[in-house]
């Protein structure tokens, strides 16, 4: 029993004056009569019903589309000609067009008159099939439910149309464009995509569908990476999806939108458009995929069609257009049995090929499924009715049980049509999608998608088929590749390191084995064996600076990183700083006017070294807690390489300080550093008069100040001013700098002993040294004479000693047990 409330004549007339609203002008611009408003006996539009005949509308494009009023009028004969439907009534059709002039679009003011007339026009009419667009359609579905009207559109995709509160008594054939949305989402889950960027026309019909399916997308976790609407023009929409370089990091990207697929919810015209700017910007081939909205149903050949409005061959838009993807609507069922009309559906086929010739229009199975699926519902609703005391020919605008009991008919419906199994769920159809794919320019079928089953039925013509062989990646893949030194670069330069090593390790037992040899001892060998020391430590942070991740981890990189700068600060300041502490204690000899007893022993000289080392230390170390020196990861986006779907960016190791003081800190060892040269260079200048070779470094100094002043500044200026890009470079010039300076160093320092010691074995002679040097001090002008020269050059070898005065022979030198003890300065 069927109990509800009639509708008020307020919103009947409510609906009436948003038709005559709508339709106002469109009557007035096409000429069409305007019905008189005439009631029928029981007060309700139209005329009376007629016993035995059921009534109902029937809205088609009209025009060219005449093709769809054939299948509607051919279904009609087949129903009234079949005895199992509806016994004993007559169906009987009233025609009226929507857009006769342009079919191909809708007017919603031109149906919503076509629908007026009809309630004005014959008998009440308790269906309405049509319009064939969403646009009429969303119009009539919520008018017909205040005259009890149940509408099947024949065409009307839009999601909007699924909505029971303003459409309560709509249904229709082709699925709604949301349900495509499902499929879509399982082919994307079938690929591994996750990514995914929306491409859509203005049209609300889109906008709806895309709704539905972002909801559906961001509920099932998938990334959407663009979603563009674009009018009349594309170019716009499509260049923000195509991929752009952008900011990267370590771990990630934000590069852009680098969408590789693609949803399309568009029209085939514009489709032509999408496709052709595609091709244009490269976002088509093997790299792309795309999805569409069901396409080419009208055109099989749509991407080919002849277009004024693009500017791209036929040839380009079948490359632009290869391999995308079309969840579509079923338009012939290939069941083999006996469908709804009592044949099978290629009996059908003939049938209408042969009545609508050259009108054939591929679709036309939508209005003849529309009006067989009205049938099926009021022939299994006539017991129904009888049980109220009702029949199908005595409905009335008023009777909304019977429009009740049609519906829960349609509700519970399942039979077989011709363009598949006709079942409704709240309206919507369900059924199965075709799967199709662009392939030369057509689509071609590769599958089945059931809704009602949830499942793909890959059992097409073809396979998926993809241009690369392998469905394309949704995404650039962003990989770092970490750039290191080159092995043969890094062994060349370590070589000569080790090569460097060996050398000050050969000096170093040199210096011991032969520490008392005259030549050796008067030049400190202690001492030198601090600056072999020092060179050793600037060799090893060489080898330490090409030390990269292909030999230690990232992690410990940072221990790297300090001790290259470690090693090479406190090398030279031992090497440098003992050299000079030498001099320092010639200079002290020298400035002595009375020749006092001075005593300035080794361990004073490291005390020396020893403190600008702790200085320097002091600083490192405070630096390090401050600002510490870590092992960093840059990146040079700008020279990323792509290779298909993979970009390269390269990465490098660096050893950085955050902030922006780190420039100072580096300005203060520099300061340091180029302190200890003056003082050494002040000291070399202070002793250049002495000539005693083994004595005073004079000379030597001077040359190696030189030598790592001009090759320092060259390293210095290389690591500051260079691309870090050039670290190849950077290392090269960098490494040859400290080890040319280094081993110059040495040699220049250890050389010429080597060669007194090779020359006099037994130790070089005093007479073999000058017998006279200059001095700024009064004791050795002049007026002292030849006499004074060798006392005085006895006492200076006996300051370079072992720090105890010896006694002197008869003329004045010291005794050969005693001449060469530690320095000691005697008053004579």
């Amino acid at each position: 029993m069927y109990i509800h409330a009639l509708p008020k004549k307020t919103e009947r007339r409510k609906s009436v004056m948003m038709l005559i609203a709508l339709i106002a002008a469109v009557g007035l611009m096409s000429g069409r009569l305007m019905v008189d408003g005439a009631l029928n006996s029981a007060g309700m539009p139209g005329g009376d019903p007629v016993p035995g005949e059921i009534h109902f509308v029937a809205l088609f494009p009209g025009g060219t589309w005449e093709g769809l009023e054939i299948a509607g009028r051919m279904a009609v004969a087949d129903i009234n000609a079949n005895p199992n439907f509806l016994k004993n009534y007559t169906l009987v059709m009233h025609v009226d067009y929507t857009n006769p002039t342009n079919p191909g679009k809708p007017n919603q003011g031109l149906a919503a008159s076509a629908f007026y007339q009809s309630l004005y026009n014959g008998p009440p009419k308790s269906f309405l099939i049509g319009s064939f667009y969403s646009e009429d359609s969303g119009i009539l579905c919520e008018t017909v439910k205040y005259w009890n009207v149940i509408q099947i559109s024949f065409g009307a995709a839009s999601p909007l149309l699924s909505d029971r509160v303003k459409c309560p008594s709509f249904y229709r054939i082709p699925q709604s464009a949301a349900q495509q949305n499902v499929p879509r989402l399982l082919l994307l889950d079938k690929f591994g995509w996750n990514r995914v960027a929306i491409i859509r026309h203005s049209n609300i019909l889109f906008t709806a569908t895309m709704e539905n399916l972002r909801d559906r997308l961001v509920a099932a976790n998938f990334t959407i990476v663009a979603n563009e609407l674009f009018d009349e023009d594309p170019s716009f929409a499509l260049d923000y999806i195509k991929v752009r370089k952008s900011t990267f990091t370590r771990h990630s990207h934000a590069a852009g939108k680098d969408a590789r697929i693609i949803i399309g919810l568009f029209w085939e015209p514009e489709a032509r458009k999408i496709f052709c700017e595609a091709y244009r910007l490269g976002m088509t081939g093997e790299r792309y995929a795309w999805i569409l909205r069901g396409i080419g149903y009208i055109n099989r050949q749509f991407l080919t069609q002849e277009d004024p409005s693009i500017t791209c061959t036929a040839e380009e838009m079948i490359q632009a257009g290869q391999t995308a993807i079309i969840p579509n609507w079923v338009f012939h069922t290939d069941f083999p049995g006996i469908i709804i009309s009592g044949e099978t559906a290629a009996e059908n086929k003939a049938r209408y090929i042969a009545e609508a010739g050259d009108k054939f229009m591929s679709f036309y199975t939508y209005p003849y499924d529309a009006v067989m699926a009205m049938a099926a519902a009021m022939n299994s609703s006539i017991e129904t009715l009888a049980q109220v005391n009702k029949t199908l020919d005595n409905f009335s605008y008023d009777d909304e049980e019977m429009r009740l009991i049609l519906m829960d008919q349609l509700d519970s419906l399942d039979v077989e049509g011709l363009s598949g199994p006709l079942a409704f769920e709240n309206g919507d159809r369900l059924g199965r999608f075709i799967i199709e794919q662009v392939w030369d320019g057509e689509p071609r079928t590769v599958g089945y998608y059931f809704d009602n089953e949830n499942r793909f039925d890959w059992s097409g013509e073809r396979n998926i088929t993809w241009i690369g062989d392998n469905p394309p990646h949704d995404e650039i893949f962003y990989e770092s590749e970490l750039l290191t030194m080159p092995r043969t670069v890094y062994a060349a330069i370590s070589v000569l390191s080790y090569l460097g090593i060996i050398l000050a390790f050969a000096f170093l037992a040199f210096n011991i084995a032969l520490r008392n040899q005259r030549t050796i001892k008067l030049s400190s060998p202690n001492i030198n064996n601090i600056v072999i020391l020092g060179s050793i430590m600037t060799f090893t942070s060489v080898v330490l600076m090409g030390t990269d991740a292909r030999i230690v981890s990232l992690e410990n990189m940072d221990t790297i990183c300090r001790a290259r700068l470690w090693t090479l600060s406190l090398g030279f300041t031992l090497a440098f700083g003992a050299m000079f502490s030498k001099t320092f204690r010639v200079h002290k000899i020298f400035i002595n006017k009375k020749l006092q007893k001075v005593s300035v022993k080794d361990y004073q000289l490291v005390v020396m070294v020893g403190g600008f080392v702790l200085i320097e230390s002091v600083y490192l170390l405070v630096w390090d807690l401050i600002n510490p020196l870590q092992a960093q990861v840059i990146q040079f986006t700008e020279d990323a390489s792509t290779s298909e779907d993979r970009v390269i960016i390269p990465e490098l190791q660096v050893c950085r300080r955050n902030g922006i003081n780190s420039l100072s800190w580096l300005s203060g060892i520099y300061i340091f550093n180029g302190i200890l040269l003056l003082f050494g260079l002040f000291l070399a200048f202070e002793t250049r008069a002495v000539k005693i070779r083994a004595l005073n470094d004079a000379k030597n100094i001077g040359i190696s100040v030189y030598n790592v002043s001009i090759l320092s500044s060259v390293g210095a200026l290389f690591n500051l001013v260079m691309d870090p890009k050039d670290y190849t470079l950077v290392y090269i010039v960098t490494g040859l700098c400290v080890i040319v300076s280094t081993i110059t160093t040495l040699l220049v320092i250890f050389l010429p002993k080597v060669i007194d010691v090779i020359k006099y074995p037994d130790g070089a002679p005093v007479s073999t040294m000058p017998d006279e040097f200059s001095t700024n001090l009064s004791t050795a002008n002049a007026n002292g004479g030849e006499q004074r020269k060798k006392p005085i050059l006895s006492t200076i070898s006996s300051k370079v000693g072992d720090g105890v005065s010896g006694s002197n022979d008869a003329n004045g030198h010291p005794s050969s047990q005693e001449a060469w003890k530690e320095p000691e300065v005697h008053e004579k």
